[in-house]
């Protein structure tokens, strides 16, 4: 019997805009600007069978990307939000943030696939400029997109409250 393989799903659209990450304000007009970072919240329902592994990769698209010399990229970084249970059932549950997923965006392109996802449901993609040059030398770069690629998932723009 011959077993054929899923097609690769189509990336969906989580947010597209104009966020200019950088330290000189006013560079790029048209886009918001957010400094030397930015985190974006996301909530992700698996919609595959339990037993299924997560299959979770976020894609970004920036322009005007420009890594000088030997410096590493800016960071980004995907976090998993885990629910700790608390000792006392009269005190609230306590949240963890966890690294799931990092990467250093060189390109106008970044793909950041993700591990140990398994019972998180938010996630939140960080993206802060290399400051390992010189202030006053940032890399000025507009973040313009980020796509989920999931065969497991589907994605929300934003923390929603999932009982």
């Amino acid at each position: 019997m011959k077993v054929r393989k899923m097609a690769a799903l189509e990336p969906e659209m989580v947010w597209e805009g104009r966020l200019h990450l950088g330290d000189e304000p006013g560079v790029y007009g048209d886009a918001a600007y957010t400094g030397l970072a930015t985190d974006l919240p996301v909530t992700l329902t698996k919609w595959a069978q339990p037993n299924i592994p997560d299959d979770i990769t976020f894609e970004l698209a920036a322009n005007e990307i420009t890594i000088v010399g030997h410096y590493p990229g800016h960071l980004v970084t995907v976090f998993g939000y885990e629910a700790i249970p608390p000792a006392n059932p009269n005190d609230p549950v306590q949240w963890k943030k966890i690294e799931v997923g990092q990467d250093r965006l060189t390109t106008d392109q970044i793909t950041v696939k993700t591990h140990d996802t398994a019972g998180k449901q938010y996630f939140s993609i960080r993206i802060e400029v290399d400051t390992t040059v010189p202030p006053g030398l940032y890399d000025d770069f507009v973040l313009l997109s980020v796509h989920l690629r999931s065969a497991t998932h589907y994605a929300d723009f934003g923390f929603r409250y999932i009982p």
